[in-house]
């Protein structure tokens, strides 16, 4: 306004001050209307009061994720994935003391203890509002296993000895024969006794890391 040095802005039971031809209203509730006065002032003189009112407009929620799902990748780590929230401007990863804030769909955790069950929450976040938690588990992979090399010798009419180089990352071996287990050693061989004479016989030997992982 010509010739003014300040402005006057009403609203409520408040005056505010200011030199800038532009004030900001804040901590109004939403959807609800009101009306501000201003007047330009200039030493002790002040023009009359010009009213303007406005509506705020309603309150964006943001909604929980969907579709959260933990993916163990390897031994060490695992991928989160969800699908895209409504109005959520971002996400926070919980897991242990960690936050992480996101603004994709998708988060791989890292430095995991192997075949260790771990377990996630997800919150879409606008602003200051966040959803409730939404979680999901998942279990790191375990070592990789090879199938053993096994050597069977018919030692007498009644005995057979299964043998075997020793496999990385087993725990034990189970021998079977046919489909029936007859054994569960840690000794990389094993003899087979009470066998009838002159007869063929079929072994399996599978290398066990835990009740997940059997070659």
């Amino acid at each position: 306004v010509t010739n003014a040095f300040s402005y006057n802005v009403y609203y409520g039971d408040t005056v505010v001050n200011v030199t800038s031809t532009t004030y900001t209203v804040e901590g109004l509730d939403d959807n609800t209307e009101y009306c501000f006065e201003v007047s330009a002032l200039r030493n002790e003189q002040e023009t009359e009061k010009v009213e303007a009112c406005a509506k705020t407009t309603e309150e964006i929620i943001p909604v929980a994720p969907t579709n959260v799902v933990a993916t163990a990748t390897s031994t060490s780590e695992i991928v989160l994935t969800w699908s895209e929230a409504t109005n959520a401007l971002s996400y926070n990863v919980y897991y242990g003391d960690t936050v992480v804030n996101v603004t994709e769909t998708t988060y791989t955790v890292s430095g995991l203890e192997l075949y260790t069950d771990y377990c996630f929450d997800v919150t879409s976040v606008r602003e200051e509002k966040e959803t409730e938690k939404v979680t999901a588990c998942a279990r790191t992979l375990d070592l990789t296993i090879a199938a053993p090399v096994v050597t069977a010798e018919a030692t007498s009419a009644t005995e057979i000895v299964l043998t075997w180089e020793a496999v990385e990352n087993a725990m034990c071996y189970v021998i079977y024969q046919g489909e029936d287990s007859i054994a569960n050693i840690t000794e990389t061989t094993f003899t087979v006794e009470g066998l009838d004479p002159y007869t063929d016989y079929s072994f399996t030997v599978r290398a066990v890391r835990n009740a997940q992982a059997e070659t």
